[in-house]
């Protein structure tokens, strides 16, 4: 909590939320909810790494393809931008 609060940059603050999301057992609503809030807020990277977690926690479901391409599309547009 202290490293979301103390955190410089939007980037460092979204991936310091997602973990402490995950370690407080959040649902996976909550997650989505944040990786939507990420995809919005220019942050593909971030977007990508929580659509991939989700992905991996619908295992065995249709919503794991799903979360899957997501992810790979904010891959993508990350790829770009570094290009």
């Amino acid at each position: 909590d202290h490293a979301v609060k103390v955190s410089v940059n939007p980037e460092d603050q979204g991936w310091c939320q997602f973990e402490l999301l995950k370690h407080n057992g959040s649902s996976k609503d909550e997650l989505i909810g944040l990786g939507m809030a990420s995809e919005s807020e220019g942050l593909p990277g971030i977007a990508a790494g929580i659509f991939h977690h989700v992905a991996l926690m619908s295992l065995g479901s249709d919503d794991a393809g799903i979360f899957a391409n997501r992810s790979m599309r904010n891959r993508q547009t990350t790829s770009r931008w570094s290009l």
